[in-house]
């Protein structure tokens, strides 16, 4: 299989997601609601269209809460500054960022090799929105793909695409929850509730104060799984064993979209087919210790609520915090 460009992005898409293709004035898009399309872009470090020089996005771990598990550091990560909250939806929707949470988006992917190149398309988009009133710009996400990087920079969209599978299994999912300094942040990171049917992306906790409801928040989580993703190479192994070494996680996938098979029957696999399908290799091999995934668990289900009262005052949040510690 040939490596992700733009038409087999919104084939993949088609194929491996309940979402919609349609034809929009800018080409052909991936038509989402406005919750779908805010966790696109959280997980990929896509941008909303607003502006053509520093287009906004909630990725880049705008949204990452704490930069260590097992605590919640009001100094680390990048949503607290110590005293406040800095970063979270609620803060966005207060200031100039209303457009996205609300309405139907479209995910379009455009590929160039210079920032200077997608600068220049983002600037003639916008300038050819304005013979279609009845479409805004920020209507529009926009999908980098970077063809002069190795697999062409689409690691984040394999993630994105792993987190999509499992969410509609029943996962909580998310690609940005860090261990530790010197672990790593996993590509991919899913944890389960059997007792709950309905799956979620984690930042969709951030959005209740816009109308979004969780039907049912997993809170007694008895399964988690990890992954790293490669769209380059196949040296991923080291630092999916950092990850499986802390215990925290039953199982461990290698997210590598051109590989069939792996040389290892410990870990699982992630892949895209020829036909663009994509293929999960499950493991039986367990990799946790109960000792040591309880208090992972604990200290996740503290990090849910969090985000969930990341919809309200600031004082309430940290308040939170502090009776944890």
């Amino acid at each position: 299989m040939r490596e992700i460009d733009a038409e087999m992005f919104l084939e993949i898409m088609r194929k491996n997601t309940d979402f919609e293709l349609v034809k929009t004035p800018l080409g052909t898009c991936v038509k989402m609601d406005w919750v779908n399309a805010f966790c696109f872009a959280y997980c990929t470090d896509s941008t909303y269209l607003d502006c053509h020089i520093y287009p906004f996005t909630p990725g880049r771990n705008l949204l990452q809460l704490t930069n260590q598990a097992l605590s919640i550091n009001i100094t680390g990560g990048n949503v607290f500054d110590g005293e406040s909250v800095k970063f979270s939806p609620l803060k966005w929707s207060e200031g100039d960022k209303q457009y996205i949470f609300q309405g139907t988006k479209f995910v379009l992917p455009v590929e160039t090799e210079t920032q200077a190149e997608i600068k220049a398309i983002r600037e003639n988009w916008i300038h050819e929105l304005n013979n279609y009133p009845e479409i805004n710009s920020t209507d529009f996400v926009l999908m980098h793909i970077d063809s002069k990087k190795k697999g062409n920079g689409m690691e984040k969209f394999l993630e994105y695409l792993t987190c999509y599978h499992f969410r509609e299994r029943g996962w909580v999912v998310d690609n940005q929850l860090t261990i530790r300094h010197d672990v790593g942040t996993p590509d991919f990171t899913a944890f389960k509730d059997d007792g709950c049917e309905g799956g979620y992306f984690l930042v969709e906790l951030l959005l209740e104060f816009a109308g979004h409801q969780i039907n049912r928040v997993h809170r007694n989580i008895v399964r988690s799984i990890v992954g790293e993703a490669k769209t380059g190479s196949m040296m991923f192994e080291d630092q999916l064993d950092k990850y499986l070494n802390t215990r925290y996680f039953n199982n461990g996938f290698g997210l590598l979209p051109q590989h069939k098979e792996l040389p290892r029957g410990d870990i699982g696999l992630v892949s895209i087919n020829d036909d663009y399908n994509l293929v999960v290799l499950n493991t039986n091999t367990n990799h946790h210790d109960v000792g040591l995934q309880v208090p992972y668990f604990t200290w996740f289900n503290n990090l849910q609520t969090c985000y969930q009262l990341l919809n309200d005052d600031d004082n309430m949040v940290f308040e939170f915090v502090q009776n944890i510690r």
